[in-house]
């Protein structure tokens, strides 16, 4: 987990607005806002590396 975590850190450091822009839509489906799904998705896909895709999607699934 160390290492993922450390690897998300890195690729936020590399690409602020990127993140920013990925975290403000994840919070926004957090809130039930789902509008956002699609642009998440096309943010995903074009720019966000698969395991920073993949942690995410651990720490928003409910245990």
């Amino acid at each position: 987990m160390k290492e993922a975590l450390d690897r998300v850190y890195s690729w936020k450091q590399e690409h602020p607005e990127e993140y920013s822009r990925f975290s403000v839509e994840l919070i926004k489906m957090e809130r039930n806002d789902f509008s956002c799904l699609e642009r998440i998705f096309k943010m995903a896909a074009s720019f966000v590396p698969t395991y920073v895709f993949a942690e995410y999607r651990k720490l928003l699934t409910p245990s």
